[in-house]
């Protein structure tokens, strides 16, 4: 189980997600947040994350896919929010683009290796069981 919360580095540290720095001997964890509320920017970050952590051979670390948007209620990035007003609504809509092309998918799934969505139940697009099928098709390739 993994938490979003600060603890002793030998445990859990999240907080090198804000640069893209490498990791040191203390941190176990990378956890880039895209924060936006488009998906198209979502899913340019999600493949720049995935370049940086094959070009820089992070694998001896937890690295996390944080594939969900982010809903904005201050901002000038409340425009795009209002159309997906629903948080469910709008994670339902960007959870089906995710598995919409199963290669990049896979590919995502094979730098970094945690995926994490809101609304992770969502049958949109078949989510759910696109999601789980190709996480078992990937980790049926693994030694």
């Amino acid at each position: 189980m993994l938490a979003k919360t600060h603890s002793f580095a030998d445990v859990y540290f999240r907080d090198w997600d804000a640069t893209k720095d490498l990791p040191d001997r203390t941190e176990n964890m990378r956890s880039f947040w895209n924060n936006t509320n488009d998906f198209k920017a979502l899913q340019k970050g999600i493949r720049e994350e995935v370049q940086f952590v094959k070009e820089n051979g992070i694998n001896n670390v937890f690295v996390v896919n944080q594939a969900q948007l982010t809903g904005f209620v201050n901002s000038a990035k409340l425009l795009n929010s209002i159309p997906q007003w629903s948080l469910l609504d709008m994670a339902a809509k960007s959870n089906a683009k995710l598995v919409a092309d199963k290669e990049e998918f896979i590919d995502n799934l094979s730098a970094l290796k945690i995926f994490m969505v809101d609304n992770a139940t969502s049958q949109k697009g078949n989510f759910n069981k696109l999601a789980n099928e190709y996480i078992m098709e990937y980790n049926s390739t693994l030694n």
